[in-house]
């Protein structure tokens, strides 16, 4: 079986642009893969296009073999550019792989450890507390993650921060009982001191994690916040390849990796992360923003239905219907849990109609600021 052609396709999403590609084969079996990098569509198109030299007329039964030939084809490795082209076309590799095997792909990776997968709900950024409990008591959600309630002017006051964040986990814990799990998304937009006031001030909640409670190139500050608090940690969202990740799970710097099938390197890379993360007893909990499409989620659950130390999958939980149309299949979710797809490959094939009748639009992020007018983490 070779490659034959190697297609990007950008579609709006509301907040900002999915992109993914299409892999076909001389074998008219396809693959869909996905590279969603928000603010950066039209970037990562162009790398699909470019990246095509170094894929058609391979084999795409032999993922790490066309990893490597694009990684090390490029002398500048690694960044979010490259890597969001990467793993978009990996996943459409294993994509076209499952289907050629008529098996899931989870099947192909060791086969399940476990029968269906642990879910948390996830609103857009913050969302009100009744919006939050919502996901628990009305979607089945078992665990919820929220950050921040971001500043309307723009202005990041971090004292102001600190005591509204207290408040919220408090109302959130009181709305949704002690049997929920909540987790608290920081996007690390406070200074180091800061971080260790606000997860002193979280000790009593019970919170299942913190998520980027340092930046993610900051070993030094992930070693002083560990040092600091007994809060479980996870991080992991904006590193890129195993070379990223082993200083945390070397140091054990976190309690929960977060890597991102879409910016990681795809299914080929991820899977070997949540190895190195077993092998320090780090569990595994993926991330999948809303500006990802449910194809990140199905291509993530694939993951986590065949590793050991998977613990809990980012989900989404804001999504119009529409989104959901943009597939001719679902993901099943009960009680909180999504069910192990059996379809072959990932599971999902894309409706191009409806992908047409949303076309590109550009997307700028919200950005924040310090007092003083210098730029902040958003």
């Amino acid at each position: 079986m070779k490659i034959t052609a190697v297609k990007p396709i950008v579609v709006y999403a509301g907040k900002g642009n999915w992109v993914f590609v299409q892999i076909e084969t001389d074998a008219g079996v396809t693959g869909l893969g996905e590279g969603s990098l928000l603010g950066h569509a039209r970037t990562i198109a162009a790398g699909i296009e470019d990246a095509a030299g170094y894929v058609v007329g391979r084999n795409p039964l032999n993922p790490e073999r066309i990893w490597r030939q694009i990684w090390e084809s490029d002398r500048y490795r690694g960044g979010p550019i490259l890597m969001s082209v990467m793993s978009a076309i990996d996943m459409a590799c294993w994509d076209i792989i499952g289907k050629h095997a008529g098996l899931p792909v989870w099947q192909l990776l060791g086969g399940a450890c476990r029968d269906r997968v642990r879910l948390y709900g996830r609103l857009s950024f913050s969302g009100s507390v009744d919006d939050n409990a919502a996901l628990a008591t009305e979607k089945g959600y078992t665990a919820i993650k929220f950050g921040f309630t971001p500043p309307n002017d723009g202005q990041v006051d971090e004292g102001a921060l600190i005591d509204g964040c207290v408040e919220h986990v408090r109302a959130m814990r009181e709305a949704v009982g002690p049997d929920v799990d909540l987790c608290l998304d920081t996007h690390s937009m406070l200074s180091l001191p800061s971080m260790a006031k606000l997860l002193n001030a979280l000790e009593s909640f019970n919170l299942m994690f913190v998520e980027e409670p340092a930046p993610p190139e900051d070993w030094d500050g992930l070693r002083y916040v560990r040092s600091h608090t007994t809060v479980p940690l996870a991080s992991g969202e904006r590193l890129l390849h195993k070379y990223d990740f082993r200083g945390l799970i070397d140091e054990a710097l976190v309690d929960y990796i977060q890597p991102d099938v879409c910016h990681c390197g795809g299914i080929t890379e991820l899977k070997k992360f949540a190895a190195l993360a077993e092998s320090q007893q780090i569990g595994l909990a993926p991330h999948n923003p809303s500006s990802h499409s449910e194809l990140a989620t199905m291509a993530s659950l694939h993951i986590d239905a065949s590793s050991p130390n998977f613990v809990i999958q980012e989900h989404p939980a804001d999504y119009p219907d529409w989104r959901y149309d943009m597939f001719n299949e679902r993901i099943e979710i009960e009680n909180g849990h999504a069910l192990l797809p059996d379809r072959p490959g990932l599971g999902l094939t894309l409706k191009h109609n409806v992908a047409e009748a949303h076309p590109y639009r550009g997307y700028t992020r919200v950005s924040y600021f310090h007092d003083d007018g210098s730029p902040a983490a958003s």
